[in-house]
């Protein structure tokens, strides 16, 4: 249940002043996306509640707490600890 709850929540842009950056996420077909610019959508796995695996590009923990996500953490080999907020 928190896996959905997580799914939820965490819809929408989510932004990087580290790198300048903006990811999107969407629900498609069922599947978690993740979108970055112009670039193919990454379908995202989960490995626990609030862990995805995104191919390539790395991992990404969801912080959450009581029901709310407020943003991510990417952990990739290229850089660790990139931090991510949701947008509105």
């Amino acid at each position: 249940m928190r896996l959905i709850v997580i799914v939820v929540a965490v819809l929408g842009a989510l932004l990087s002043e580290e790198l300048d950056a903006t990811y999107w996420l969407s629900l498609v077909h069922g599947v978690l996306e993740l979108r970055i610019g112009a670039r193919l959508p990454v379908d995202l796995t989960p490995v626990a509640w609030n862990v995805f695996q995104a191919g390539v590009l790395g991992t990404l923990v969801f912080n959450a707490a009581d029901n709310h996500v407020s943003g991510l953490t990417l952990f990739s080999q290229a850089a660790c600890g990139i931090t991510f907020k949701k947008v509105g």
